[in-house]
């Protein structure tokens, strides 16, 4: 039997999708496997995680936030689990558009940042766009300020989904369509079911 052709893109559209809280839950596989274990006194609760990075409602310091989770990175970046409502939506309707990803990860851990996002959703997305974070000791040339800056730059981008509000307002002020993950930082409620029925709303208007 030949195999199967391939649907036909729809107009060559292009979604963006952030990798970390997006594609996967990496804010919450920190907050239970690292810092719990680490402030076994703690009372707070991921819903408590208001604002991102989280550190001053953890009562930690920045650097100290920053050490423990790029050290959780290097240790269960390439073992986490995708998200399965996002994996769905891949399934039932990823070969309908062209995808990247784009995302904000230390420079260390790029390499383990795009090899897990094509381990899991190289099917669909072929291209990672890396933004480094800044870190003490690093002088790294900056090519692009935002993932709105890179994303500017890359033909027909028409949704960015993502869990931070800046980078909503910046989309849309360059004519595209952004979509906001619910997470406790960003004050939305629904998680990512909310968000990718209002992609499918979106991508059937």
């Amino acid at each position: 039997m030949p195999p199967r052709a391939p649907r036909r893109l729809a107009a060559e559209t292009t979604i963006a999708w952030d990798v970390d809280d997006v594609l996967n839950d990496l804010m919450r596989a920190w907050f239970d496997e690292a810092f719990r274990r680490e402030h076994p006194e703690t009372t707070a609760t991921y819903d408590s995680l208001t604002h991102n990075p989280p550190h001053e409602v953890l009562g930690i310091g920045l650097g100290a936030y920053l050490e423990s989770l790029d050290a959780f990175r290097a240790k269960r970046q390439m073992t986490l689990a995708p998200d399965e409502a996002v994996l769905n939506w891949f399934a039932r309707r990823g070969d309908e558009y062209r995808h990247i990803a784009v995302t904000a990860t230390p420079l260390r851990n790029a390499h383990r940042s795009a090899a897990w996002v094509l381990q899991h959703f190289g099917r669909w997305i072929r291209t990672v766009t890396i933004l480094p974070s800044a870190r003490d000791g690093e002088q790294l040339p900056i090519y692009d300020a935002t993932k709105v800056d890179a994303l500017c730059r890359l033909r027909d981008v028409a949704v960015l989904i993502d869990d931070t509000p800046k980078n909503m307002h910046g989309i849309e002020r360059a004519g595209a369509v952004g979509i906001l993950v619910p997470r406790p930082w960003n004050g939305l409620s629904g998680g990512i079911d909310a968000a990718l029925a209002q992609l499918d709303a979106r991508l059937d208007a």
